[in-house]
């Protein structure tokens, strides 16, 4: 049924309005605009970008070995672009970081079957505050739990999957705010998630009521689920998340020169130079990195980094290293997250 059955023969200004013309107008106003704005939104990025090249830029980095890193990065942080998602190592570094500094401590138990390894907290004010200190703890520690273990947490994960949610979800937030501080990736604007949806969702329902007034039912549904993803994809562009490529780039380029002179240094069979602290430092940074647990180990019995050391070593037959008991907790957590977003 088209317009003019609807309400007859109607004019603006002494117009008429032809069915001819509602059909255009919808076609232009539910695929047209948004293609055009589409359209006009890429070549002020190309133009953008063509002034932006003519601007001089800090050379990247030339990819000697490199055996410092500047003091901003960190390497819980630094491990999250370099293994590409927030994950088990990640972690497992994140918890490092809080026994290192005493405010969580992680003692291993009698037996594997006790749980392997009981945590408590050092620092009470911790848990108080928001950020990543917190979240990494409330992961180690659920709610509600009275078994204070890695194995209590795993089993109270199993048990009850959905206090897995909260916790996961906290510390996967909170290790990707500090990467977008750290200006790794820069935010365009906040909550651009919702947004793209409703202005999607919007342009189909307000399409999807006004089609009844078009005779060309086929074109002009196909406009208004086109015009509806185009406006997806032009504000996800205009307001999402985007990767500082400069500076993600030196970053990566610095890490992985780290890397080969850490891998150099224990190819030559060499102790890591410098300070307790920078060897710490160093030995957190080979893991961040990806390095196998026995090349780190290796290098901390050589340099003298007895926590490291500890931390990468089985303590007994039948228990994991707290590393790995960390990673298989975190990925206990994050496998019960997904089976309660997918019930």
């Amino acid at each position: 049924m088209g317009i003019e059955a609807l309400f007859g023969h109607m004019s603006i200004a002494g117009v008429p309005i032809s069915q001819d013309l509602v059909n255009i107008a919808f076609v232009g106003v539910f695929l047209g605009i948004p293609l055009v704005a589409l359209l006009v939104a890429r070549i002020c990025a190309v133009r953008r970008n063509r002034v932006e090249e003519r601007i001089p830029r800090a050379t990247l980095f030339s990819g000697d070995l490199l055996d410092e890193l500047p003091e901003s990065m960190k390497p819980e942080v630094l491990g999250v672009p370099f293994c590409g998602q927030v994950g088990g190592r990640v972690f497992a570094l994140s918890v490092l970081s809080l026994l290192r500094d005493g405010s969580l401590s992680m003692r291993p138990t009698s037996s594997p079957a006790e749980g392997a390894y009981r945590f408590d907290v050092l620092d009470q004010g911790m848990l108080s505050k928001a950020g990543l200190a917190s979240a990494t703890t409330r992961v180690c520690l659920p709610a509600g739990s009275l078994d204070k273990t890695v194995g209590g947490a795993i089993a109270r994960y199993v048990k009850k999957p959905d206090d897995a949610c909260c916790p996961v979800h906290d510390f996967t937030r909170c290790a990707g705010d500090q990467v977008l501080r750290a200006g790794y990736l820069s935010e365009k604007d906040g909550g651009s998630g919702n947004a793209t949806v409703v202005l999607m969702l919007a342009q189909m329902i307000v399409g999807s009521c006004f089609i009844a007034f078009t005779t060309l039912p086929g074109l002009s549904a196909i406009a208004v689920v086109i015009g509806g993803f185009v406006a997806l994809i032009f504000t996800q562009g205009s307001l999402g998340t985007s990767v500082n490529a400069d500076k993600l780039q030196d970053v990566l380029a610095r890490a992985d020169a780290h890397r080969r002179w850490i891998v150099q240094c224990y190819r030559s069979g060499e102790a890591l130079p410098g300070s307790a602290k920078r060897v710490d430092r160093t030995l957190r940074f080979a893991l961040a990195f990806g390095l196998s647990d026995e090349v780190v180990a290796e290098l901390a019995r050589r340099s003298g980094d007895e926590d490291i050391e500890w931390f990468l070593t089985e303590p007994a037959e039948g228990f994991p290293s707290p590393l790995r008991a960390l990673e298989k907790l975190f990925e206990v957590a994050v496998h019960e997250d997904d089976r309660m977003s997918d019930s």
